[in-house]
């Protein structure tokens, strides 16, 4: 998992810097174009693609277009100067070539490999790697819905608490924003905290007060079960977290296998 995250971000680093050099330096003349150097413009696809290629990504639309005008700029300079014809960029061209194809390569490995998940395999594995999964926090299992309406949350506790919860759920569902059902949340991801205060306070199956959550939502949640700091949730309970990492584990043995066939199917030599 470790190798495919890295993989990810080194396409998303090598495609995004190419997005500003190549992508977006069109010298066709353009009307909609938000900024342009000389002949290279900036259009509101080539900012939109540069915003969207990283993930969480904060930067202000001014300060995107900033730095693409800097990078423009120091890009024209550099074939005035003759930088591209330069043995070192050739070099560099080269070699990041070969990072983007070979990043690609791992990617394509580990999205070709569907591995089939048995229960029987999967519960051996958490039984023998069992403490993989020992909570470092406490852990509320949880059943929780989101309404934009507070009346709604209302009538929905009240419903909830009048029948149980799965029959309010179905019958609220159309108005409810999001609706999560027995899934554990480790403490630090309860908030806000006026949140996460009164789930510590909710015994078993009671169902909370309507609840603010600060951002245009009303939350009511009901505790099913309470896990402490140092034990181990059932398998039941973690079963898509354990077939995550077994999945990704799985995949990297594999990995490891395929660059084993690859090194004996080339020549390779090291001179000490």
């Amino acid at each position: 998992m470790r190798k495919l995250l890295r993989t990810n971000y080194l396409i998303i680093t090598i495609v995004s810097a190419a997005a500003f050099f190549t992508g977006c330096g069109k010298e066709t003349p353009q009307r909609d174009f938000v900024a342009k150097v000389n002949n290279a413009y900036l259009s509101k696809e080539d900012l939109q693609t540069i915003i969207d290629s990283v993930p969480g990504n904060n930067q202000f639309r001014s300060e995107i277009i900033r730095n693409w005008i800097n990078r423009e700029c120091l890009y024209q300079q550099a074939i005035k100067e003759g930088i591209l014809k330069s043995s070192e960029y050739q070099k560099i061209m080269e070699n990041s070539k070969k990072e983007l194809a070979s990043a690609l390569m791992i990617k394509k490995f580990y999205e070709d490999k569907e591995t089939y998940v048995d229960d029987k395999s999967l519960e051996a594995y958490f039984v023998s790697h069992n403490d993989l999964f020992r909570l470092n926090n406490e852990a509320y299992l949880l059943n929780r819905i989101n309404f934009t309406n507070e009346g709604k949350a209302i009538q929905f506790r009240t419903a909830a608490i009048e029948s149980n919860w799965n029959k309010a759920s179905n019958v609220f569902k159309r108005d409810a924003s999001n609706i999560i059902l027995n899934r554990l949340f480790d403490e630090p991801e309860i908030h806000p905290a006026g949140l996460l205060r009164i789930v510590e306070a909710l015994d078993p199956k009671e169902i909370s007060i309507v609840v603010n959550t600060g951002d245009n939502y009303y939350a009511v949640v009901q505790l099913v079960d309470k896990y402490e700091k140092g034990t181990i949730p059932p398998l039941d309970i973690i079963k898509d977290k354990v077939s995550s990492i077994y999945i990704s584990n799985k995949k990297e043995i594999q990995f490891s296998d395929y660059l084993e066939k690859l090194y004996s199917q080339n020549d390779i030599e090291i001179k000490k």
